[in-house]
């Protein structure tokens, strides 16, 4: 196969999250050992201005998904600069692309864009359509910690009623959400919400920690954070890169596309 093919067959998977763990390893090596796959990857980041051709000698094999950001405004295409590494005040799409690897949501897409059990295993909706429950799976955070229907709640309540939110109005018609075991989740609605699922799979309501968040505060908490995600924060230098290494506790064992 030529190389420009098995790179754009590679690579297509990767953005769309279906690579398996050995093509992901034969991505790097491509990326790593070949020169014109190099300079493919380099045109593509050209294109996209978020992603960083790849030099031969870097990076580690553990530093693999680096997310570069020029400093150079970028006239008429938009601010790709990753900014806040915080899910509910992001909106351009540097920190669109990082935050969506970073935090799991309820509910995930599949490559049909059909929507799939995410941090949710499972859920069920009321008759009247006004109250969702959300039944969650076994998963942890990048440090181990366990994720809970604590953190869930936290993390949709942020976007309704903190003032620095970005899409408030999103789920300003959620009158509660609830806690009512450690695994289970609900949310009480104004009025049945037809759009309601595919809100609940939006970037900006990635799960994040609640221990977390109130311990550090948000600067602290944002700079450095626990992530739900398929990946943690290696290094960050906001509105220059962002290295993400994969987070060995991610829930999706499977969709690992390095082991550190």
């Amino acid at each position: 196969m030529a190389i420009e093919q098995k790179y754009s067959d590679l690579i297509n998977a990767d953005i769309d999250g279906e690579i398996s763990p050995s093509d992901k390893d034969r991505l790097d090596a491509l990326l790593l050992e070949n020169d014109e796959a190099r300079a493919l990857h380099a045109e593509l980041a050209a294109l996209c201005g978020s992603i960083e051709s790849i030099e031969a000698e870097s990076p580690p094999p553990h530093l693999r998904h680096v997310i570069m950001n020029s400093v150079k405004p970028t006239h008429n295409k938009g601010n790709y600069r990753t900014t806040t590494l915080d899910p509910i005040v992001s909106w351009n799409s540097g920190n669109i692309e990082t935050i969506g690897q970073l935090y799991s949501r309820l509910l995930r897409r599949d490559k049909a864009n059909v929507l799939q059990p995410g941090l949710a295993r499972r859920w069920e909706v009321s008759p009247d359509g006004t109250e969702y429950t959300f039944f969650l799976r076994v998963a942890q955070f990048s440090d181990g910690s366990p994720i809970t229907a604590d953190d869930v709640a936290f993390s949709f309540l942020r976007m309704r009623d903190d003032p620095e939110a970005v899409y408030p109005g999103s789920v300003s018609y959620v009158l509660s959400a609830v806690a009512v075991d450690a695994r289970t989740v609900r949310f009480k609605l104004k009025e049945p919400n037809a759009p309601f699922l595919d809100t609940v799979e939006s970037y900006y309501l990635g799960i994040v920690s609640k221990a977390d968040v109130e311990r550090r505060g948000k600067a602290g908490a944002f700079t450095n954070p626990l992530t739900s995600g398929p990946y943690r924060v290696a290094q960050w230098k906001p509105n220059d890169r962002i290295v993400l290494e994969a987070n060995p506790h991610y829930w999706r064992a499977s969709f690992l596309r390095n082991s550190g």
